[in-house]
């Protein structure tokens, strides 16, 4: 996720990153977020985002 971030925009004569996210859903009672592996600064600041208290 950071890789393709800090390419941001890809011309067409340059390689593609290998950008891949899974996200799975299944039904299950409501329950707080949980959040179970992040590893990028992207995901991070989305998260704090996410999780902010609306101003």
């Amino acid at each position: 996720m950071d890789a393709g971030r800090s390419q941001n925009v890809r011309e067409d004569d340059e390689p593609q990153t290998d950008d891949r996210y899974l996200l799975q859903f299944w039904p299950a009672p409501p329950e707080p977020a949980r959040l179970l592996k992040q590893t990028s600064r992207a995901a991070a600041s989305w998260h704090d985002f996410a999780t902010s208290p609306v101003g």
